[in-house]
């Protein structure tokens, strides 16, 4: 753990229901930071909203893993 955020790189953050509205907000310090997906994507039906991974995830025919990364910073730094 360093910087911005409260858990390590590569730790999982959250595991979404399907067709269930879900709030997953980000692990941060620094509650006004600037968040912004970088590479890979977000479960369909979810979207980077402020500090929060929101919507409601599309049901999938088996488990899956999502695998992204999310840049934060702070008075643009």
């Amino acid at each position: 753990m360093s910087g911005l955020w409260s858990k390590s790189s590569g730790e999982i953050i959250a595991t979404l229901q399907e067709r269930r509205t879900t709030t997953v907000a980000l692990p941060l310090t620094q509650g006004e930071s600037t968040t912004t997906l970088i590479s890979g994507s977000l479960p369909d039906g979810m979207r980077l909203d402020s500090n929060q991974i929101v919507g409601t995830p599309f049901e999938v025919p088996r488990e899956t893993t999502y695998t992204f990364v999310i840049r934060a910073s702070y008075q643009g730094a």
